[in-house]
């Protein structure tokens, strides 16, 4: 795609995330964006983990929620997920963890999405597949990007 993601875009972005209170109060963070990719993190912490004392699986699953979240609205285009397959292949310990979301396909109605989690040693612990739905009449933001308009 021809078209750079500004500066002004990102804070955009990054007002409008924070709108979302969930991934606030949970601790999550976005990092970075771009056109259909995202990067998000957040502090595993003692609240995060399990009875096994290991991090809860849903707040992994949130985490990679989140990113693929951001990276398909990054077009300014409302999307909400419509599916999604988590794969936990292996624990994560307390600490930063970071969700890259990044865009396999995008057509005119629907979205493919590929996440991967990585702990702060860059040990992939999870990866996750998700789809969204494209609502093409709900801009988020002025100048949203439409499928048949991508270079």
């Amino acid at each position: 795609m021809n078209r750079a993601f500004t500066q002004n875009r990102k804070e955009a972005f990054h007002h409008f995330f924070l709108q979302d209170r969930f991934a606030r109060t949970s601790g999550m963070v976005l990092d970075d964006v771009g056109y259909g990719w995202a990067q998000v993190s957040m502090l595993a912490q003692e609240r995060h983990l399990n009875a096994a004392d290991q991090v809860m699986g849903g707040a992994l699953f949130t985490l990679c929620d989140f990113a693929l979240a951001v990276a398909s609205n990054s077009y300014g285009v409302l999307a909400v997920g419509t599916h999604m397959d988590i794969h936990l292949l292996k624990p994560p310990g307390l600490g930063r963890l970071i969700a890259r979301a990044e865009e396999i396909s995008r057509g005119k109605k629907v979205a493919v999405y590929e996440v991967s989690l990585e702990d702060e040693r860059h040990r992939l612990c999870c990866k996750m597949t998700g789809s969204v739905i494209l609502y093409p009449d709900r801009e988020l933001f002025a100048g949203a990007i439409f499928a048949d308009e991508k270079a």
